[in-house]
């Protein structure tokens, strides 16, 4: 583990990137207070408070054995209540080109087994590499749970791992300092987010390891109303001896695991739910229903009204909407005319 001097200077970086490694001596001068530095097991903080704006700001930090990485949280407490959540990527370019570059999506995985997607943004490419990487979701109550965090790259695997011992006790000094709110630790997962490798297996598992013939197109968005991203993927399928369809999935997470439900559309006009053409058929997420909207058109309770549309420009489009309770064994509850 690094020590407190080794983390002092590395914070110091960090604040190239967040503060433009302004010290606490001239952060005095400018107006703000020091509000000290504070050591919780394997974290390290620092707390500012500006007189001129009335802004506190705390920056945590986990730094990584090899001082390569660290897991960043800030807290401002302004009007907006501002937070940026990211792990920073610290890398030299004196032997090689860097592991982790601006754009990429990578996964973040806890030791519990829970696993999220994030993109990693170039921030600054210099003396060295610093990279941010933001997570797709809420992470603070997966991090109060957890005591280990892996940043992977799919095709690199583990690109380093960050310890998350001393996180409560951090996020408490937040709490005091700077805030945030107590009850973001004790929040309830209620779902986790769906990532590419999840849908192409559903994929591989319906279809036969040929696969569909055609390239499946994939969405992400909340559909189930748990708060985070599931995927919607739609695929043009062409071998089917009935004739060719467009088959729909939407793939979510319940405790941890893979759910989906999925539907096919022919071109069979005789069928009240089929396409008139499958030429330009496409499936999108229409604007949010409210609860009392999708109780209206489904008369149904516990439908999330985060619902896809399914259109070929002809037809009426077809319309799908996820149910939280399943209805005759299925969460896709109601597919009807525009």
């Amino acid at each position: 583990m690094a020590s407190i001097k080794s983390k002092i200077m590395y914070i110091k970086i960090i604040h190239f990137l967040v503060f433009f490694n302004v010290s606490a001596a001239v952060y005095a001068d400018l107006g703000n207070e020091y509000l000290g530095d504070f050591e919780y097991k394997d974290w390290y903080l620092e707390g500012f408070y500006n007189g001129t704006t009335k802004q506190t700001n705390c920056v945590a930090s986990s730094v990584d054995s090899k001082g390569a990485s660290s897991l960043n949280i800030n807290w401002f407490s302004d009007a907006l209540n501002h937070e940026a959540i990211y792990i920073n990527y610290q890398e030299s370019e004196a032997r090689h080109e860097p592991l982790i570059i601006g754009g990429m999506n990578l996964l973040l995985q806890f030791d519990n087994g829970v696993t999220v997607a994030a993109q990693s943004r170039e921030e600054h490419r210099d003396q060295g590499v610093f990279i941010n990487i933001y997570p797709d979701q809420d992470i603070i109550p997966l991090l109060a749970k957890s005591n280990l965090l892996s940043l992977i790259e799919p095709d690199m695997g583990v690109i380093t791992t960050l310890s998350l011992s001393g996180f409560t006790a951090t996020y408490r000094k937040i709490v005091e300092l700077c805030g945030a709110p107590i009850a973001r630790l004790t929040q309830t997962d209620h779902g986790a987010t769906v990532i590419p490798e999840d849908v192409y297996g559903i994929l591989r598992e319906f279809y036969g390891t040929n696969g569909p013939g055609t390239e499946p197109v994939i969405q992400f968005q909340d559909f189930s109303c748990d708060n985070s991203n599931d995927a919607l993927a739609t695929v043009h399928y062409l071998d089917d001896p009935d004739g060719p369809r467009l088959d729909t999935f939407l793939v979510t997470k319940q405790n941890g695991e893979l759910v989906y439900d999925n539907y096919s559309f022919s071109a069979d006009k005789k069928n009240a739910y089929s396409l008139c053409s499958l030429a330009n058929a496409r499936a999108s997420f229409i604007t949010p229903l409210s609860k009392a909207e999708i109780k209206n058109l489904t008369g149904l309770d516990r439908v999330c009204g985060n619902g896809v549309k399914i259109e070929d420009g002809l037809c009426d489009s077809v319309y799908i909407f996820w149910s939280e309770k399943p209805l005759r064994n299925r969460n896709l509850v109601l597919y009807q005319r525009n």
